[in-house]
């Protein structure tokens, strides 16, 4: 000061290295619609003291170990890809800390199939056709394999597809979905069934023409268990 006074002050502070972070992997991409991922730090730190971890996903904290474990989820139904972002932070007791690079991990994962089927899951005789068709959200990069499940071992295409079978049973088919331009794939099956049913015909033996019953005024056989019949009407004399 102006007349000489003078004071001294000391102050104590510490010092923290910086840890310097880094992980692997740095990149999945994955086709299934459920995966887990274990993710390892690798730390620089020159330092003594001991460094602590945080994990983000989506900048939502889910983890302070290192490693760190995760279960990536996506919807079902999901239409385009699901990305989650990951990263890490390493700190020290003073907070000197870095965060890492940022990780991806990406569901390519295409919708789950749901086969519909017409007119009905069980059929009759003579009734052998049923379509078939996958209600998931369509999509251009997508190719459909139906296998009918017969013994012709027989395959169709297309996303809506028709398809009669030779004889009654049950069929098991089956629906792969695959989605070329990410190599990912689903599949779908459905068992459908064709009853036996013994067939008859029953033929009118008269005809009552002045009934006030209009059924019995027509010569009309009836028949079940049929595809189709023929019927010849002879007069007395052998005519047809």
């Amino acid at each position: 000061t102006a007349t000489g006074c003078t004071d001294t002050a000391t102050y104590e502070f510490s010092t923290y290295n910086t840890p310097r972070a880094e992980f692997e992997p740095m990149s999945i991409s994955t086709c299934e619609h459920d995966t887990t991922v274990n993710f390892s730090a690798l730390t620089t730190h020159t330092g003594s003291d001991p460094v602590t971890y945080k994990w983000f996903v989506n900048d939502q904290i889910e983890g302070t170990t290192n490693p760190f474990t995760y279960r990536f989820q996506a919807p079902l139904s999901i239409t385009s890809p699901e990305v989650f972002n990951i990263k890490v932070v390493a700190q020290t007791i003073g907070e000197c800390g870095d965060t890492s690079q940022t990780a991806k991990v990406i569901i390519n994962a295409i919708p789950t199939p749901r086969i519909s089927v017409g007119p009905s899951q069980v059929l009759h005789q003579p009734d052998y056709q049923f379509t078939f068709k996958d209600l998931a959200p369509s999509d251009p990069d997508k190719t459909y394999q139906w296998d009918m499940g017969d013994r012709s071992q027989q395959t169709r295409n297309g996303e809506e597809i028709t398809y009669q079978y030779g004889d009654t049973g049950s069929y098991t088919v089956k629906l792969k979905v695959s989605d070329f331009s990410t190599g990912c794939f689903a599949s779908d099956s459905v068992t459908v069934s064709i009853l036996y049913v013994p067939g008859y015909l029953q033929v009118p033996n008269a005809m009552c023409l002045g009934c006030s019953n209009y059924s019995l005024r027509q010569f009309l056989p009836l028949g079940k268990g049929l595809r189709k019949y023929r019927l010849r009407i002879y007069t007395t004399w052998g005519q047809k």
